[in-house]
């Protein structure tokens, strides 16, 4: 056991927009944290572990020290009262058995989509604890996601209301190799053109009584709606005429309307393209994974703002439509 002075892991720990802005690749990360301290450091820096401890008996700072015994290398300590707390407590961490290290390069793994037999061969970590892990991030990506939902449309500052595409469509309807029939899942889509924000859902049927309550949830009203021309879409006449306007296009034909080029699903039609090569590529044959798959496409996707330092401008870039777009308002 060896006793040092550090009440803090790191000297500074950064705040949750600097976090939000850093992006860092697996071989960054690799090489910021080559080494147990210098992972533990990088890790609470970013809030993922606790920078410092106070004793539960007496409520002074505890010190760091270096326990070789313990899986991490360091605890939290109080020598006046025989305190220990491992730095993992309360953390995302706590309970798994893994390396700090391994952890860290999982993580970006997986949101680099990154194989789970890749992530057995790099890490040497078997498969049901890569399994377990996936799911686990998952799970937490549908927290996310349930805690900001997402709205679509609206009126633009400039007054004329915003694009919103829906559609459906069916993923993963194909034959097992033995020959049986696989149903698939239908997907309620909607995807708001300027910033390329996007909500799916999967759902049982395409039934006005279904859908009805998903276009209130998700679109604001004064939004311009372009959607396929499927005979459920005449329920948008039947929520609120008032509340949005629309137009089709016949899916069978053409995704663009001939009369007006605006009136088009493309964008709605290649994110349909992504998320099922996406899925097909993950999911393979898991049906009751589905849906936690598809919260995993839609949380990666998630447009995310930039900001330029010097001029204070938004900066709005959507990896579906691989456009940055200039916003005002923070």
């Amino acid at each position: 056991m060896t006793y040092c002075r550090r009440k803090r892991i790191a000297d500074k720990v950064m705040d949750e927009d600097e976090i939000k802005e850093e992006s860092c690749t697996l071989l960054e990360l690799a090489t910021q944290t080559m080494d147990i301290d210098s992972a533990i450091e990088w890790m609470a820096k970013r809030r993922l572990l606790s920078n410092s401890v106070n004793c539960g008996t007496c409520g002074e700072p505890c010190t760091l020290i270096t326990l070789t015994k313990k899986l991490d290398k360091k605890i939290w300590n109080c020598r006046r009262h025989n305190f220990t707390q491992s730095i993992r407590k309360g953390s995302f961490f706590e309970r798994s058995r893994m390396s700090l290290l391994d952890l860290l390069l999982l993580i970006n793994m997986w949101v680099e989509d990154y194989q789970q037999k890749e992530m057995m061969e790099q890490l040497h970590v078997n498969k049901n604890t890569i399994v377990d892990w996936c799911n686990f991030l998952r799970e937490v990506v549908e927290w996310d996601l349930q805690k900001s939902p997402t709205v679509l449309g609206g009126v633009g500052e400039d007054g004329t209301p915003i694009v919103v595409e829906l559609g459906e469509s069916k993923f993963l309807n194909s034959r097992y190799h033995k020959g049986q029939w696989r149903a698939g899942h239908w997907v309620f889509g909607a995807i708001e053109r300027r910033s390329g924000k996007c909500c799916m859902v999967e759902v049982p049927n395409r039934k006005q009584q279904t859908l009805e309550p998903i276009i209130r949830q998700w679109i604001l009203p004064g939004s311009r709606i372009i959607a396929d021309a499927w005979v459920s879409f005449d329920l948008l006449k039947d929520i609120d005429f008032r509340l949005y306007s629309n137009d089709s296009v016949v899916h069978e034909r053409d995704i663009v309307n001939q009369n007006d080029p605006n009136v088009h699903a493309q964008i709605i039609e290649n994110t349909w393209m992504r998320a099922k090569r996406k899925l097909k590529k993950q999911c393979g044959t898991s049906d009751a994974l589905f849906s936690s798959y598809l919260h995993e496409f839609l949380w990666k996707n998630k447009p995310f703002i930039l900001t330029r330092i010097h001029t204070g401008e938004k900066l709005y870039h959507c990896d579906i439509c691989d456009k940055t777009y200039v916003t005002n308002g923070s």
